[in-house]
């Protein structure tokens, strides 16, 4: 039997986001296209995922701020840990009371109702906790002209409540005359998720040049060294119910990318410590159709979903403070810092790589 890793548990529920309700949607229930659709109209809500697939999906490219002039390689499986901060757990948020909204641009309604069109509430995002209960006017516009009753509206809770998210891909590089290309690669066919289906896969490709290729050509020889970096990752992942009542597929891409510099100082020719310094970006992005009461004959009782989310993370700035032991088989530790702390950690890596 498959045992769901966090990761992938964390990607399913990004790909079917208030779809997490998969015994409603089993079920056959009514309101799940309105759910999607609020996922569509409040990015804010689903944005922490974004933002903390690129801070996992970006670390633990380099192991150097050094490339060898000759040829070299580099086998390893980084791992990396991405922590939720607080800004992720909530989001500031606008309530639209519509029938509130009736009442007050009915000029035949009647004076003395009190009711506020627009309010700001603090809502927990998917990783988040339990939502606040908002109230929606029922306005008759026909005979009283006046609210009648309210309604409660349940926000968005949160799902998720973890402190951390780790992740780690084989990674492969080869370099040479100052320039290593780098490759991740990593897919994981089936989930255990009973008759269900999510295979999901990750590719990645990286590039670092080492400006001794220019510098070694000073007149005087530089204390550190120096590296430009980037490095990308496509994440692509596809959920198929297995439900006899629901049919069709819903998609997920991601894209996690960094650049930079990297800042180096060498002690002897084994003890390393290097700082990254850069940008980083992610975005995430769903699409599909998914068929709901499929197995009933009256076509007019399917119901489909069709979820388009496209949500940017809030990444910006990246910095991230390594140290390195370089004896062929190199251990690297970092701490990272950005728009989610983390740390990274490489002790199954083998390099080879000439100065």
């Amino acid at each position: 039997m498959n045992r769901v890793t966090p990761f992938s548990s964390f990607i399913r529920t990004g790909i079917l986001a208030a779809a997490l309700l998969l015994p409603g949607i089993s079920n056959g229930s009514p309101v799940m296209d309105e759910i999607v659709r609020s996922f569509e109209r409040n990015n804010n809500y689903i944005q922490p995922f974004a933002t903390i697939f690129g801070t996992a999906a970006n670390a633990g490219w380099n192991q150097s701020a050094w490339v060898g002039k000759g040829f070299g390689f580099y086998l390893g499986i980084p791992l990396s840990v991405a922590y939720v901060s607080d800004d992720d757990r909530t989001f500031n948020g606008t309530f639209v009371d519509d029938g509130c909204k009736q009442y007050n641009n009915d000029p035949a309604h009647v004076p003395g109702s009190s009711c506020k069109e627009v309010t700001s509430y603090k809502g927990p995002t998917i990783l988040g906790g339990k939502a606040p209960v908002m109230h929606r006017s029922i306005y008759d516009p026909y005979y009283s002209h006046n609210i009648i009753d309210t309604l409660d509206i349940q926000m968005n809770d949160g799902q998720f409540d973890f402190p951390m998210l780790p992740f780690g891909a084989p990674q492969i590089g080869l370099s040479y005359y100052f320039t290593e290309i780098k490759a991740r690669y990593m897919w994981n066919p089936v989930e255990d998720l009973g008759d269900s289906k999510l295979p999901i896969t990750f590719f990645g490709l990286g590039f670092q040049h080492d400006l001794r290729s220019v510098t070694r050509f000073l007149p005087v020889k530089l204390p550190v060294n120096i590296s430009l970096f980037w490095n990308k990752t496509w994440l692509t992942a596809d959920f198929t119910p297995g439900a006899d009542d629901i049919k069709g597929t819903i998609s997920m891409e991601g894209t996690a990318s960094s650049y930079g510099l990297l800042w180096g100082y060498t002690f002897g020719n084994w003890l390393e410590f290097f700082l990254e310094t850069g940008f980083e970006s992610a975005n995430l992005k769903t699409s599909g159709d998914l068929t709901l009461n499929a197995d009933d004959a009256d076509a007019n009782k399917h119901e489909h979903i069709t979820p388009h989310v496209s949500v940017d993370g809030r990444n910006g700035l990246r910095v991230s403070l390594n140290v390195a032991l370089h004896f062929g088989y190199d251990i690297v530790a970092g701490q990272t810092f950005g728009a989610e702390a983390g740390n990274m950690v490489n002790i199954l890596a083998f390099r080879h790589n000439n100065r």
